[in-house]
């Protein structure tokens, strides 16, 4: 299946599912660690955000595209800065979001690796609820920040997060 045709089949489909190598893959469904946990990051990121800022977090449904691979994936959350976007393909994400309680290996592998090939993405965040930890990859940077509290630092867009917030309802 090629990209186009995904992104308009895929706002029709029940569930989240990505591109993989040309096919569509249905993603597991959440358990309840991962759906608190979204929701506390959802919830933080409404109220760092106002709704007047330029950038606005994009939640469930978003894709974003790899560009050297046409693989499509739908992550967590995402922050998407400007107004241009066609159809559930973000044109200008800068941060994304990945709840990692199963295929851990995965998100922090070649998932992250490849959102770090999108030009406009700057922070890759890996969320691990088990560990109660986050890995925040920031484009440049060597090696990635760890932390289980404390603020989390996102510029661009300007924002910070508490990270025990995303532990509050476990």
């Amino acid at each position: 299946m090629q990209t186009e045709a995904f992104a308009d089949w895929v706002m029709e489909a029940e569930g989240r599912w990505e591109l993989i190598g040309g096919l569509p893959l249905r993603l597991m469904s959440e358990g309840r660690e991962h759906r608190r946990v979204k929701t506390a990051l959802v919830t933080a990121l409404s109220n760092a955000l106002p709704p007047s800022a330029p950038c606005q977090p994009e939640g469930n449904g978003s894709l974003i595209l790899f560009p050297n691979t046409g693989n499509v994936v739908s992550p967590d959350d995402a922050i998407q800065c400007g107004d241009e976007q066609d159809g559930a393909v973000l044109a200008n994400p800068v941060v994304v979001f990945e709840i990692a309680v199963t295929g851990i290996e995965r998100d922090l592998g070649e998932k992250r690796v490849a959102y770090l090939t999108v030009p406009s993405i700057r922070h890759v965040v890996v969320v691990i609820p088990a560990q109660r930890q986050v890995i925040h990859f920031r484009k440049g940077e060597p090696e990635p920040r760890r932390l289980s509290e404390g603020p989390l630092d996102l510029d661009p867009p300007g924002i910070t997060l508490n990270v025990a917030d995303l532990w509050a309802r476990l």
